[in-house]
């Protein structure tokens, strides 16, 4: 991603932390959706983007349950991946993405049991 791109991830992730502060869930849950669109746009992987634009429509019932739960340190995780980005890391990006999905599956599944 090159600095325009950046930008885009930077100004997606401050909306999200503003929706977070103002407890708004849906603008959280939609703007999540979003930032990650952008990733897989930015990567070039349109055919993911459009699998993934799919999928978010069906199950976005899954993040909304934990949409508080995990709202603020999605978003600190999102600004570490922005960082792994700007600086061209693909291995950190790599594991930030795979830990922020595994906390975001482990947060939802902890809650059904309770």
């Amino acid at each position: 991603a090159g600095s325009a791109g950046i930008a885009v991830l930077e100004e997606l992730c401050a909306q999200g932390e503003r929706a977070v502060a103002a407890d708004d869930v849906d603008a959280a849950v939609a703007l999540n959706a979003r930032f990650h669109a952008t990733i897989m746009e930015l990567a070039g992987n349109a055919v993911l983007a459009e699998l993934a634009g799919q999928v978010d429509r069906r199950v976005r019932w899954y993040y909304t349950p934990i949409a508080r739960q995990r709202g603020r340190q999605s978003w600190i995780e999102h600004r570490e991946l922005i960082a792994a980005i700007a600086d061209r890391d693909e291995q950190r990006a790599t594991a930030l993405m795979r830990e922020h999905t595994e906390h975001t599956r482990t947060s939802y599944h902890a809650r059904r049991r309770s």
